[in-house]
């Protein structure tokens, strides 16, 4: 849904150029916005003077109904109060408590790996435990790596887990059916437990804690 528009100056030419501001996607009425979410242009600005992309960077609410999906994108640097989101989700909104899942997103790259995930219809906090496995695997073969983050990579029906190391180099390892279904069977419960109401943020900080949680328990 288109909400509202910004002026913005052009980098290059110093034009001032409406920007159209999108606070909510729904991507399941407006299906072709899912494209530009997932290729950036949604959000890309183009200057008619001069013709210069200006990406713009905001927080906006990413719903799949289908899917019963939310996930809100909150970077770094914007003051939001998620409490107060979560608050009206849950009093003042019909999908609180509904069976939908809600995600916090601090970064574009988490959220476009969160469409991925739901779309393939897994359990984010699963994978997150099964990148903790599998890179337990990638560091007994490879203890020289530093590795910094890990992303779903999908090629075909094949799903594989890419850990990016400190040099950009990519490593990637298939994620088996049996090794995501182990994990799914054996943790459920915990991640159920351990996953915050509301816009919980899951990441590898969460698994590694959720683990340690299970650990102590």
């Amino acid at each position: 849904m288109l909400d509202d528009r910004t002026s913005i100056t052009c980098p290059a030419c110093g034009e001032t150029v409406q920007a159209p501001v999108y606070t909510s996607v729904n991507v399941t009425a407006n299906p072709a916005q899912k494209r530009g979410v997932l290729d950036g242009e949604l959000f890309t600005c183009t200057c008619p003077i001069c013709g210069q992309e200006t990406r713009l960077v905001y927080p906006f609410l990413y719903h799949d109904m289908q899917k019963r999906v939310m996930l809100y994108f909150c970077p770094e640097g914007f003051d939001v109060d998620l409490e107060e989101l979560n608050e009206q989700m849950e009093y003042d909104s019909p999908f609180g408590g509904s069976g939908y899942t809600l995600r916090n997103c601090v970064s574009y790259e988490m959220l476009l790996e969160k469409i991925r995930i739901f779309d393939m219809e897994l359990d984010d906090r699963v994978v997150e435990l099964c990148k903790l496995v599998l890179m337990d695997e990638l560091a007994e073969e490879h203890p020289e790596l530093d590795v910094k983050r890990a992303l779903i990579d999908v090629r075909g029906e094949q799903i594989y887990i890419a850990f990016i190391d400190v040099d950009g180099d990519v490593f990637a390892i298939e994620l088996p059916d049996d090794v995501y279904n182990r994990i799914y069977d054996l943790y459920f419960d915990v991640v159920e437990e351990y996953t915050d109401e509301g816009f919980a943020l899951i990441d590898s900080d969460w698994a590694v804690q959720t683990v340690r949680y299970a650990m102590m328990g």
